[in-house]
């Protein structure tokens, strides 16, 4: 109990140095007299009613005057470093995820418009990493601040955040030439069949051409046409060699982030879930709004 006293002591004129103040200062702020802080700063320890105060004078939880670490919820980012900081590296994706579960729901729950006392002794979904859950078991927030879509399959689990942007998605995400272009590429059956092919491939081994020719069945020109349209896109990058018989494009997958989860949407949308674990509709805007005009 001695050291106890010592240690709140201690850091009670830790505290008061590094906020720049006299004893005379916290004594007014907490009414006590200046000889009680100088006391405490001696050895002593304040009674258990001013601890409040004083922690609400430093700005710091009640547990940081006792020396313990205490979670301060107005630096979270901090909080969520520390955590998966220490975590191995195999945990730290599978914990994301939980992490992302426990945001949604939380987040939507707090939304309902219910009175709070009616939501006491509600228990928040449970989540458990190894848990089994339908492959058509899904969950969108979709509010005028942004959307949020939770994908709770155990084999294409997803997470998806979208904060609305202040100018409204609608001035960036309007109809564009390229995105027809695109989808008509991507229509095609061999395109399709040739990305699958590629993104099966083990690592980023380099590949000729007669590759995709040889497995798929198609023409030279075709998959030629294919390769080089993907590398447009940013999906391959390749080099020349200089072979016996002459120069020899070579291709190597350039992996983009966004395309797997491309193809989780996909699925999504195609095959919209028959059970929606929990829909909170509540957004009035547009959402393809700018504010620079309207709708696009």
């Amino acid at each position: 109990m001695e050291n106890q006293k010592l240690n709140i002591g201690k850091n009670i004129s830790t505290l008061r140095k590094q906020k720049g103040v006299t004893q005379e200062a916290l004594a007014d702020a907490v009414g006590v007299s200046a000889q009680a802080v100088s006391k405490w700063e001696g050895g002593g320890a304040p009674d258990v009613e001013l601890l409040p105060g004083i922690a609400d004078y430093f700005g710091v939880p009640i547990d940081q005057l006792f020396g313990r670490e205490a979670v301060n919820l107005n630096d979270m980012g901090s909080v969520v470093e520390k955590y998966f900081t220490q975590l191995p590296l195999e945990e730290r994706i599978p914990k994301m995820f939980e992490l992302c579960w426990k945001m949604h729901f939380t987040v939507m729950m707090r939304m309902v418009p219910i009175p709070l006392q009616d939501l006491e002794g509600v228990e928040m979904p449970s989540f458990d990493i190894s848990g089994t859950y339908s492959s058509e078991v899904i969950s969108a927030l979709l509010v005028d601040q942004g959307i949020a879509l939770l994908g709770m399959c155990n084999s294409l689990r997803l997470f998806l955040f979208m904060p609305q942007a202040e100018e409204g998605w609608g001035k960036h995400l309007r109809y564009k030439d390229e995105y027809t272009e695109m989808l008509a590429f991507l229509a095609d059956v061999d395109t399709l069949k040739t990305i699958f092919m590629l993104y099966e491939k083990e690592g980023t081994k380099a590949f000729a051409a007669r590759l995709v020719e040889k497995q798929l069945g198609i023409s030279a020109a075709k998959a030629t046409k294919i390769l080089e349209r993907l590398k447009d896109y940013k999906m391959l990058k390749s080099f020349e060699v200089e072979l016996d018989n002459g120069v020899e494009t070579i291709y190597e997958l350039d992996l983009n982030p966004a395309f797997i989860p491309f193809l989780a949407l996909l699925d999504n949308i195609s095959n919209r879930p028959g059970h929606m674990y929990g829909i909170f509709d509540t957004r009035e805007k547009p959402y393809l709004y700018t504010t620079e005009g309207g709708t696009q």
